[in-house]
């Protein structure tokens, strides 16, 4: 006698069930992606942060040997050099900040091939081509991760410049800050063919910004080296190594090429890094307080350079943090 076998239901999943499951892994997808990135985000900005720590020890050393920070820029000639006119408009070695404190970076042998008698572009007489080579060299801590800054300059007479996401500070005011202008005006902790140090920051170290973010993303002229122009020899436009306060933080990329170029900016979300001179790294919202309080006359300081009449009133916490004599009150919590 034959005995029925017993029907066996099928063990696959429905349509339905498919779906279901899809739908909930998109879910979960979704809801793990911003962590992901938010993460990924915030290694990056220990990176950069890590970064800046090195460019404020290596400030700090700096000033230990020679009693001043670098200055931000070679503008002008060189004193008591070889160079044919030493202290012409335009005619320095075209070297940033960056080249001074290899030493302190751990950078000694790229320090060690550049030849300061003479211009980055080696366009003096006598020159031996060894700068405008060494000023190619690639280093780890030239630019944010979070930036797009790809690592050689897209243009200029220097091939193959690394890119850089980092400026000095030169202040409140115009970034053609040099020297030969007064406090007042030149009121940052660093200037072009100018040495300050810790005995001219009459704020106080910890109030005062020393180096900030620049990033490629808002502007196109960060250069890590420096900057000298091939046609005429000229040392032009200090904002490929230096920044001011006198634009608000992450200008609009609508925003003219002048702006973006001199203010400072990241990609990190609202806002950017900053290293103070006291060495210390903070992050500053780009909603600090910021004025527009100008000066007219470039160098010369007409009218009332830190609007002393009302109070500082007119001349924002954001800018008072850039200035390292300007006298006043910082009511910004760091």
């Amino acid at each position: 006698m034959s005995r029925r076998q017993p029907h066996l239901k099928s063990s696959g999943f429905t349509l339905v069930e498919l779906l279901v499951v899809i739908a909930i892994i998109g879910i979960l997808v979704g809801l793990l992606l911003p962590a992901v990135q938010a993460a990924r985000e915030a290694s990056r900005r220990m990176q950069c942060s890590n970064n800046m720590k090195q460019f404020g020890l290596a400030m700090h050393n700096y000033h230990d040997v020679y009693k001043s920070f670098p200055n931000s820029f070679q503008f002008y000639g060189l004193d008591g050099g070889i160079r044919p006119d030493s202290r012409a408009r335009y005619d320095g070695t075209g070297m940033s900040w960056t080249v001074f404190i290899l030493p302190f970076m751990e950078q000694g042998n790229i320090y060690n091939q550049f030849d300061q008698r003479f211009d980055i572009l080696d366009s003096d007489v006598g020159a031996t081509s060894h700068n405008i080579v060494t000023a190619a060299s690639q280093t780890p801590w030239a630019r944010c991760p979070s930036d797009v800054a790809p690592e050689t300059v897209l243009w200029g007479d220097i091939p193959g410049q690394p890119a850089s996401s980092y400026k000095v500070s030169v202040g409140s005011y115009n970034y053609y800050s040099t020297y030969a202008w007064p406090d007042v005006v030149s009121n940052g902790m660093f200037a072009s063919d100018k040495y300050n140090g810790i005995r001219d920051c009459l704020d106080g170290t910890s109030n005062t910004i020393m180096v900030g973010e620049a990033s490629y993303f808002h502007q196109t002229y960060g250069r890590l080296y420096g900057f000298k122009r091939a046609s005429d020899k000229r040392t032009l436009h200090p904002q490929h190594c230096a920044a001011v306060a006198e634009s608000a933080m992450n200008p609009p990329l609508t925003a003219s090429n002048a702006v973006r170029s001199k203010a400072f900016s990241s990609l990190h979300t609202g806002g950017a890094q900053f290293v103070f001179a006291d060495g210390s790294v903070h992050f500053i919202s780009e909603n600090i307080q910021m004025t527009n309080h100008k000066l007219p006359g470039g160098g010369t300081p007409v009218g009332d350079p830190f609007d002393s009449a009302n109070g500082g009133a007119g001349y924002g916490a954001y800018q008072r943090l850039h200035s390292r004599n300007d006298g006043l009150v910082v009511n910004y919590d760091l």
